[in-house]
């Protein structure tokens, strides 16, 4: 694991946490904003865990609050519901019911595939996913599911689909040559499905896992960002939230996951505006996906993953009220001074092609005069409804790299910042601000919340 920027941590900079203050600066602070306690992420698994009240309760004290649960039918296309509903509700966990895909039965205007009524299970579920990675040519159905759904339920159930990333092959985008790109694909979902939910709420959801593992070495897939910032702006567009997936098992060329990957994708993801997380998998009955959070085969078989997952979740918990108050502005880039980057002719860096793929990213942030860092960094600039400012920073380098990340922000002087409260890895701290300047160091896959005051 490489070390640098021999600089301390952030306690160490320049300040001590607050409660400490220099001389006569007494009744002149700027005082923090404060929210209410009424918002909070949806955490979803994938993969419900072994049948057993003490497994589901596990589930919970993990910061799971929904499980996506596959429907059963008899031969009459009636549901059956299963334990896991009860066993949901009994932890205070929600269900999520995935109706599985099955688009050949579909006929127009009929609600789904089947003569189910949801609302007689209204006690267990709060949104019904119609499908899970969806190409162009499903949209035509989806759209009719859509216009049922919203006008049987209006907005007690969620309507909720799962698209793909850019990953996706070009004919499954879009039904020419023009047409077969990921901007038409995420511009026709929303037109054409998401525009019929008239009264619920709308939701952009999108698993694309960045991690691949070739020849003893993980790289990080080049879309995965241009592919974030397309459905922030497309759910800003769309009056519609931003939901993405976190990768825990290992699968396909996806490696296995260390709490570092874990935490990675989930700030990466923050960055975006992202407001839910479904970790796929929780468990997994199939073979040849390996290590997710719990065995099945086992009550209470906990494996590495699962205490990962605990923990990233409850760094998220311990800001959510807050992150959830603000909309990110834009992404800004920071190239790391320590990766040996070409410029060309006119000055730019030619950096990593992850940011470079972004077509929206910021070029400065409000009240920052500048911002270097020595690895690759992201940083969002975030506004509240009554303007008040907060940064969300992330160490964007690989994390199986293990590389720490040294921060340098200077603040414009007209903001006056005197203070930071930095919400790290579960907890809040405010330090001073010396000279407008500002320095932390990040961890190998660490982000941080910031707000000035």
């Amino acid at each position: 694991m490489r070390k640098k920027g021999l600089r301390c941590v952030i306690a160490v900079m320049v300040a001590v946490v607050v409660g400490i203050c220099s001389a006569g600066c007494a009744g002149k602070e700027k005082t923090f904003p404060t929210y209410g306690t009424d918002k909070s992420f949806y955490i979803a698994g994938w993969g419900s865990p072994y049948a057993a009240e003490e497994d589901y309760r596990l589930a919970k004290e993990a910061g799971i609050n929904h499980f996506l649960v596959v429907e059963a039918y008899s031969p009459s296309g009636t549901f059956i519901p299963t334990d896991s509903l009860e066993l949901n509700k009994g932890a205070g966990i929600t269900t999520v019911m995935h109706t599985n895909n099955d688009y050949g039965k579909a006929v127009d205007g009929k609600l789904s595939l089947h003569d189910t009524d949801y609302k007689d299970f209204s006690e267990y579920i709060d949104r019904i996913c119609y499908c899970d990675e969806p190409v162009y040519s499903n949209f035509s159905t989806l759209k009719e599911w859509a216009k049922a759904h919203d006008e049987k339920y209006g907005d007690e159930f969620t309507f909720y689909v799962n698209l793909m990333g850019s990953y996706m092959r070009t004919e499954e985008m879009g039904d020419t040559a023009e047409t077969q790109n990921y901007d038409h694909f995420v511009d026709e979902f929303c037109s054409q499905v998401l525009s019929e939910i008239k009264t619920g709420k709308r939701v952009l959801s999108c698993d694309m896992y960045p991690f691949s593992r070739r020849n003893g070495r993980v790289s990080i897939l080049t879309g995965w960002l241009y592919t974030l910032e397309k459905l922030m702006y497309s759910a800003k567009e769309n009056g519609a939230v931003h939901e993405e997936f976190i990768q825990v098992t290992e699968h396909l060329t996806n490696p296995k996951a260390t709490e570092e990957s874990i935490r990675y994708q989930a700030y990466v993801l923050l960055n975006f505006e992202v407001s839910g997380l479904t970790y796929f998998t929780y468990s997994s009955p199939f073979e040849d996906y390996k290590n997710s959070c719990v065995n099945l085969n086992k009550s209470q078989s906990l494996n590495d993953e699962y205490y990962y997952v605990k923990t990233v979740n409850s760094e998220l918990r311990a800001f959510e009220n807050i992150y959830l108050n603000y909309s990110v502005d834009g992404v800004m880039p920071v190239y790391g001074t320590e990766n040996d980057y070409d410029v060309d002719e006119n000055g730019e860096v030619i950096g990593n092609p992850l940011m470079r793929m972004m077509r929206r990213s910021l070029k400065s942030v409000d009240k920052v005069k500048s911002i270097t860092a020595t690895e690759d960094t992201l940083v969002s600039d975030m506004t509240d409804k009554d303007g008040n400012k907060a940064y969300l920073i992330t160490n964007f380098s690989n994390p199986y790299d293990g590389n720490s990340d040294v921060v340098d922000i200077t603040f414009d002087k007209k903001a006056k910042y005197t203070r930071l409260a930095v919400f790290r890895k579960g907890e809040r701290k405010v330090y001073e601000v010396k000279d407008n300047k500002f320095t932390l160091e990040l961890e190998s896959g660490e982000g941080v919340f910031v707000m000035p005051a």
